[in-house]
């Protein structure tokens, strides 16, 4: 009954403390958001217990998030519905991205908060481990099904409203002659990009190489599919990440950017507790990050938090002084847990205790007007 109570006491004085910490009234000029695609609070604990030190602990204020659908029949969502509801700041049912179910089997359109961004000259840009037409990253400029990739990567390039672009995928923007595509039709999307004024790579070198002052638009997609687990994956997330930062942060207008670690949701999924534990850790350096170009930039919010939780990870037992604990799972599919969040930086006072995943999306939106 004690450990209960106190772990009850702890979760109780975080909340208190995202209610109650310093931060100052003024509008951000550029806004982060990392996403942790199915990283519940115990994945967080446990590359706590590997590493000693996590970058969430830098943040001065946080709570907890609640993430169900538009549905009454159900409380677990899925990566489209959560992040809809992070880039619109509405709910829609699982499936459907920045699209809600109308009358007669139609959809109403949802405005993306990055739409709002272009409107006010930001840019955008998103960094991703998975493939950028996948659903988290696809909630940030796209209305569709989920799973009509297709569509989606077309949208990407019709829709005009990424940047900088960094990630896997490249099997849906080659045209389907082509080894390797995705494709079912003739459409030379990365033809198309270029044409727009993107700078298209896809090897770690030539990310590295780009430069920030000559570079406006960039699509960089480094697989045809998903990027490697690590430590093969190259570029890794924090890699991708500066140069994004670096190129996007030369628009004097400023920019909101979406960073999502992606393949935590996928170890869950498989049970695969030490792959979880290297995601889960190579995203919260990517967190940190952010961070220290928030702190040097002096203009940046940077909010991190999950779409879901996956697999109902429990940890028990371990060794604290060999930096060991076991995890073990009891879902295949997401939970209903409400997830952690973590913000920091002007306007980050708008945020704390309890809020549902909408919050960030009505926020956000205001912010970026």
């Amino acid at each position: 009954m004690r450990t209960k109570f106190y772990a009850l006491s702890v979760l109780f004085a975080f909340v208190l403390a995202g209610c109650g910490s310093q931060s100052t009234h003024e509008k951000p000029r550029n806004v982060i958001l990392m996403i942790g695609d199915g990283m519940g609070v115990a994945a967080i604990m446990q590359a706590k217990v590997a590493k000693g030190n996590v970058s969430f602990e830098r943040f001065r204020r946080g709570g907890i998030m609640t993430t169900h659908p538009l549905n009454d029949d159900t409380w677990v969502t899925d990566s489209a519905a959560s992040a809809t509801a992070m880039a619109t700041g509405q709910k829609t049912v699982r499936g459907l991205l920045n699209l809600r179910p109308a009358q007669g089997g139609r959809y109403d359109t949802l405005r993306i908060l990055t739409e709002t961004a272009r409107q006010r000259r930001k840019s955008v840009g998103i960094v991703v481990t998975c493939a950028i037409t996948n659903a988290t990253p696809a909630a940030f400029y796209a209305h569709s099904k989920r799973y009509d990739e297709q569509n989606i990567a077309r949208q990407f390039v019709s829709g005009g409203l990424v940047d900088v672009a960094f990630g896997g995928g490249r099997s849906l923007f080659l045209p389907k002659n082509v080894e390797g595509s995705a494709r079912d039709d003739s459409l030379d999307l990365l033809a198309k990009l270029r044409a727009e004024g993107y700078t298209v790579i896809s090897e770690p070198a030539e990310l590295e190489s780009l430069d920030p002052l000559k570079t406006k638009k960039a699509v960089g997609l480094f697989a045809l599919g998903a990027l490697p687990r690590p430590p093969e994956r190259k570029p890794t997330l924090s890699q991708m990440l500066e140069k994004a930062l670096a190129i996007l942060n030369e628009n004097p207008q400023g920019f909101f950017l979406m960073v999502e670690g992606s393949q935590i949701d996928w170890a869950a999924h498989d049970h695969d507790a030490e792959w979880e534990k290297a995601e889960t850790i190579e995203f919260e350096e990517a967190v940190g990050k952010a961070l220290d170009f928030a702190k040097k930039e002096g203009h940046t919010l940077v909010l991190a938090t999950a779409d879901h939780e996956t697999g109902g990870m429990a940890l028990e037992g371990g060794c604290q002084s060999k930096h060991t604990i076991e995890a073990r799972y009891i879902l295949k599919e997401h939970s209903a847990n409400p997830v952690a969040f973590f913000v920091e930086g002007p306007s980050s006072d708008r945020f704390g205790g309890m809020i549902d995943n909408t919050t960030i999306g009505q926020v956000f939106g205001e912010l970026l007007q």
